[in-house]
């Protein structure tokens, strides 16, 4: 679907596209490209740059996991998707 979109646009609106994508599915540029390479093993879009500046829109993970004031305690799966799901919105 997302290669469909991309696929003849020149490399700017390609990554400008990759962007919108992993702005609203929370995924990173890199990961989209790596999948996309897979349906199209010529595909050779250079996205580490605008990967990097990318991610710094997204909380890391520790700053969700370590949210609160008890450091050493025990979170389940559903807390952290919790606070994601909270972080992002």
């Amino acid at each position: 679907m997302v290669y469909d979109v991309i696929n003849g646009l020149s490399a700017g609106a390609q990554v400008n596209k990759l962007k919108i994508y992993g702005k609203t599915y929370s995924h990173a540029l890199f990961g989209i490209a790596k999948q996309i390479k897979t349906i199209d093993p010529d595909f050779n879009l250079k996205i580490g740059g605008a990967d990097s500046i990318f991610k710094k829109g997204f909380h890391k993970i520790g700053d969700i996991l370590f949210a609160g004031d008890d450091h050493f305690g025990c979170v389940t799966i559903q807390e952290v998707f919790q606070k994601f799901k909270a972080i992002n919105q």
